[in-house]
C-alpha cells in the first residue's frame, strides 16, 4: 500500500492516545514496543489493541487506493480529474490525524505522540 511517512509510521508502530501503557509492566515485552522519543512511553502491539488513530488511517488509506484504482479504469478526463480530488482530499486527512495530535491549537495536540516520530527535538508545530 502507498502511504504517507507520518500516517504510516502511527500505522506501524500502533501509536495511538487508546495503545498508550501508562505502565510497560501492564503487558509482556513481546505485546508492546517502545517510542523513540526523549521521554520514555510504550505502545499496546496492535494484535494486542488496534488503536483507533491507527485504524481510522488503514481505512482511509485503503479508500485512497480504491480510488486511484479507479482512476486508472475510467477513461472519462472528467471522471479523472473528480478521482484525482477525491484521492487527494483523503490523502489530506490522512496527513491531517498527525497534524491533529501535534499542532499547538488542536484539542488533539499531543507532545508525546508527536515525539515518537524519531525527532531528537520539539517539532516546531508541537
Amino acid at each position: 500500500m502507498n502511504v504517507s511517512l507520518y500516517p504510516s509510521i502511527i500505522i506501524a508502530k500502533n501509536l495511538c492516545f487508546s495503545t498508550l501503557l501508562i505502565n510497560r509492566n501492564d503487558l509482556p515485552p513481546e505485546k508492546y514496543h517502545q517510542g523513540y522519543g526523549p521521554q520514555e512511553c510504550y505502545f499496546a502491539s496492535a494484535n494486542v489493541k488496534p488503536g483507533v488513530l491507527p485504524q481510522m488511517l488503514i481505512h482511509l488509506l485503503e479508500e485512497r487506493v480504491k480510488v486511484k484504482d479507479l482512476m486508472k479504469s475510467t477513461t472519462d478526463t472528467v471522471q479523472k480529474l473528480v478521482l484525482d480530488g477525491r484521492q487527494r482530499a483523503i490523502k489530506v486527512a490522512a496527513n491531517a490525524i498527525y497534524g491533529a495530535t501535534g499542532a499547538p491549537s488542536s484539542k488533539l495536540q499531543w507532545y508525546l505522540l508527536c515525539l515518537n516520530f524519531g525527532l531528537n527535538r520539539k517539532p516546531s508545530h508541537c
